[in-house]
């Protein structure tokens, strides 16, 4: 099981989108420290980096 699923790149998306820190959304996300949304939002998921 990878440990981003799809639940979680949508969650992740949301709150960039609405709070754009990952140390908001491990708070919302506790499985998760900064450094692994961060590191995930900017190779897999953040659009502008594509």
């Amino acid at each position: 099981m990878p440990l981003f699923d799809d639940e979680s790149n949508k969650r992740i998306r949301y709150h960039m989108k609405m709070r754009g820190h990952p140390n908001y959304i491990s708070n919302e996300m506790s499985r998760f420290t900064p450094e692994q949304i961060s590191y995930h939002w900017e190779t897999f998921l953040n659009p502008q980096c594509k």
